[in-house]
């Protein structure tokens, strides 16, 4: 009777580890699509890959292609390769795979392609922690204890985030100026017959 106590224990214990842990990967993706949105990046793409036991991600792609804060960054390379390891447990062993996390930001929508090494197929998934993820997103405290959050541990005031990109849109224009300048100074040799 004891042993079946403490199995049931240990069970219900680890359920529960697992719905923490859940929790704590959506309120993570709640707080890094809000960066997202903020820095008005409408797609993100990372591939990774894994093999002999560990892997990484390997390029993360913006649309629009903008140079993410560094923060910003590891953490979408944190929840495309968590995302890897939930939706295909062990897929970093042996010959392993390879895959690509796709995030639409506008729509909140993940999708994931994966593809085991030596095989010609590929697992496509739509990502998604329903109904616990939507449940979330609607309550107002996880919604403003997230607001902000990725932005600030960056170093970044949100409410200051339009006049950094309209300063650096301006900073790039500026450049773009000087060089057509430059160009257009330099002297183009003349054909001699």
């Amino acid at each position: 009777m004891e042993e079946s106590l403490r199995r049931l224990t240990a069970a219900r214990d680890a359920r529960r580890e697992q719905e923490q842990q859940l929790e704590l990967r959506i309120e993570r993706r709640i707080a890094l699509h809000d960066a997202l949105e903020t820095l008005g990046v409408k797609t993100v793409e990372a591939t990774y890959e894994g093999h002999g036991g560990s892997g990484n991600v390997l390029e993360v792609l913006t649309d629009p292609p903008e140079r993410l804060p560094d923060a910003v960054l590891s953490l979408v390379k944190d929840v495309a390769w968590d995302t890897a390891c939930v939706e295909h447990p062990g897929f970093e062993m042996g010959d392993g795979a390879e895959g690509c996390f796709k995030w639409f930001v506008k729509l909140d929508a993940v999708g994931l392609e994966h593809v085991p090494s030596g095989h010609r197929y590929q697992v496509s998934s739509n990502v998604d922690f329903d109904p616990l993820r939507r449940k979330l997103k609607s309550d107002p405290d996880v919604v403003a204890r997230n607001k902000g959050k990725v932005l600030r541990e960056a170093g970044i005031d949100p409410d200051q985030l339009d006049a950094i990109i309209k300063g650096e849109h301006a900073e790039r224009e500026s450049k773009m100026d000087e060089r057509l300048d430059t160009a257009a100074d330099e002297t183009v040799p003349s054909p001699s017959f």
